[in-house]
């Protein structure tokens, strides 16, 4: 079974302000991916937080999601998928990777990645558009112990350029390489919004 986990330890620092919290379609970013995850029929959600771990659990009021502390945030995003990993069940087969600042995650990527890893089972299953591969993405069982001692310097771009051949991707739109880190980014994102609601 795969079990979604969403990386939202960051400090924010280039936004200046807590970006999990900024207003996206009515509600915060970080609720948004989680709404995100859970139409496209994801039934176990753990989020990784860090930085404002209190408050962003607030963010999220329901029963079924777990959360773990990553106390060694400041350390980067492989941290956070190696506590985030070590969070999960035995049960579990396989973890979809999404970031919390990603506000254009689109249900039917969600379900195409994984309809692709009920065949995939061993292959790292990831969005592609234009040659280049974005989020979300799975990552199977058998990569973790990796992720948990190797990478410490290219962190999962290296797993990803070792596996080059046991990668399964799927064509997606452009959104998968869209996150938010910027004031700049913030306003691209709520301007995409806005057109999509027009069309």
């Amino acid at each position: 079974m795969i079990h979604a986990l969403i990386l939202a330890a960051g400090a924010s620092q280039r936004m200046g302000t807590q970006k999990l919290l900024l207003p996206y379609d009515g509600v915060p970013l970080l609720r948004r991916v989680y709404m995100q995850l859970h139409e496209a029929g994801m039934v176990h959600i753990h989020v990784v937080t860090g930085h404002d771990h209190e408050t962003l659990q607030e963010v999220i009021d329901d029963d079924t999601v777990s959360f773990t502390r990553n106390i060694d945030y400041e350390q980067g995003m492989l941290s956070s998928i190696r506590c985030g990993l070590r969070a999960l069940p035995d049960t579990c087969t396989g973890a979809l990777i999404a970031l919390g600042d990603h506000p254009q995650i689109h249900v039917p990527v969600i379900q195409d990645l994984l309809e692709a890893s009920w065949t995939e089972v061993d292959k790292i299953i990831a969005p592609i558009h234009d040659g280049r591969r974005g989020h979300p993405l799975i990552i199977p069982r058998r990569c973790w112990e990796d992720l948990f001692t190797r990478y410490d310097d290219t962190g999962l771009r290296g797993l990803l350029r070792e596996e080059g051949d046991n990668i399964f991707t799927i064509d997606a739109p452009s959104s998968i390489h869209e996150d938010m880190d910027t004031p700049e980014d913030y306003q691209r994102a709520l301007d995409a919004l806005n057109e999509g609601e027009h069309r």
